[in-house]
């Protein structure tokens, strides 16, 4: 049910906070191709086999922490997918404060990695 023809509706877990995301061909493809690889018996389009429940946020955690063991990466959290999101959304000339759901721009600011800051012009030292 959150899933539209106009995005996906999300429900940012701490704030509360609602958006939705804008649904792309890329989505719209990858909904589709996720749908084929086993029969859904539920709502969830993402669910642990057998089950027509939702995983739990613990479940993603360690699997991800165990997909980063077996690669050999020493220090990679799920913290770094929301960053490499958020980073890249700005690089493109979107709003990540909007898509993080976050109510503080400083917030947002600790995801973003590598966003050179502007080059500006300081004052003249010259005398008028």
């Amino acid at each position: 049910s959150d899933i539209s023809e106009e995005g996906i509706l999300i429900v940012q877990q701490k704030s509360k906070a609602r958006l939705t995301v804008a649904m792309t061909p890329e989505i719209a493809g990858v909904i589709a191709r996720a749908k084929t690889l086993r029969n859904v018996p539920c709502q969830w389009l993402l669910h642990p086999n057998g089950k027509a429940t939702a995983y739990a946020y613990s479940s993603i955690k360690s699997a991800y922490q165990r997909a980063v063991s077996a690669s050999g990466v020493t220090d990679a959290t799920l913290h770094d997918l929301r960053a490499k999101s958020l980073t890249d959304l700005k690089k493109a000339g979107g709003d990540p404060q909007k898509l993080a759901g976050h109510r503080l721009e400083s917030t947002t600011l600790r995801y973003l990695r590598g966003i050179e800051s502007p080059l500006v012009s300081g004052p003249s030292l010259r005398s008028s």
